[in-house]
């Protein structure tokens, strides 16, 4: 838990008119599988697959055709999450270069797939008579933290800045002292020194020290906004921001003005 809470202090070196918070891009690639299990968990598990993103039905078969939709859905991610997720994690507990570059990978078959399955689920959220059906298109719409612009080029340059910003952090290190590596700490030394809380002097310099393994990842990062922007906006909203808006059970603008509330009600 201490980890955690000093991980999330990085974020505070961003500049505050960043778009959304810096948690994404590990969000993105390490997290969003129980967001997209809510589909599966739903989906009939006899499917066949695809490796393209299923066409729309219409017509007096549109139900059905909905239904199948979801059903190949369940089967092609499936595939790809796994995939997704066993090259995340062994990014995360060993990070090299070929493990970068194979999350990546993997991380733009997943985007490139469930931007066109968003595109495609349109008329079938339109023909969805079962509400289960109709249920796990929503969350197909609204599920994803990473939408990616259609462009191939565009698609590939944010897989590998989202699976690069995670293994700079992963891989930082504070140098008390930058010609002497023994002076060097990691995250994991860093919050050692929070976990035993007994010297503030040293607390504060490796809560500061910290916040500079950020700094390279701001111009990454606002291209990664940049690009998820643009994504957001090919499949109908307005930004990234509204997207996750919309993932409640209110509209994005009911959602900002309850934030609002709340935060007037535990505000220091």
């Amino acid at each position: 838990a201490t980890t955690e809470i000093y991980t999330l202090s990085l974020h505070d070196a961003l500049p505050i008119s960043t778009p959304a918070s810096f948690r994404l891009p590990f969000i993105a690639t390490r997290c969003l599988v129980p967001a997209f299990a809510l589909i599966l968990s739903a989906c009939p598990k006899d499917a066949g697959s695809s490796t393209t993103a299923p066409q729309s039905g219409g017509g007096d078969e549109g139900a059905q055709a909905a239904a199948d939709f979801v059903a190949t859905l369940d089967q092609d991610l499936r595939r790809l999450w796994v995939e997704a997720g066993r090259t995340a994690w062994a990014n995360a507990t060993d990070i090299t270069d070929a493990h970068k570059e194979a999350e990546a990978s993997a991380n733009e078959a997943v985007l490139g797939y469930t931007s066109q399955a968003i595109k495609a689920s349109r008329v079938h959220a339109e023909n969805a008579t079962d509400p289960a059906v109709a249920r796990q298109i929503r969350l197909l719409q609204v599920g994803s933290a990473m939408p990616a612009p259609n462009d191939e080029a565009k698609r590939k340059e944010l897989a590998g800045i989202a699976a690069e910003m995670p293994s700079m952090y992963g891989k930082g290190k504070f140098c008390k002292d930058p010609a002497d590596e023994m002076s060097c700490r990691d995250l994991g030394e860093l919050s050692d020194v929070l976990s035993a809380g007994k010297d503030y002097e040293a607390m504060l310099e490796a809560w500061v020290g910290w916040r500079s393994v950020s700094v390279p990842m701001r111009p990454m990062y606002a291209r990664f906004a940049e690009l998820t922007n643009e994504g957001a906006t090919e499949i109908g909203y307005a930004d990234t921001g509204e997207l996750w808006r919309s993932a409640y059970d209110m509209s994005p603008q009911e959602f900002s003005v309850e934030m609002e509330r709340l935060w007037q009600q535990v505000k220091p």
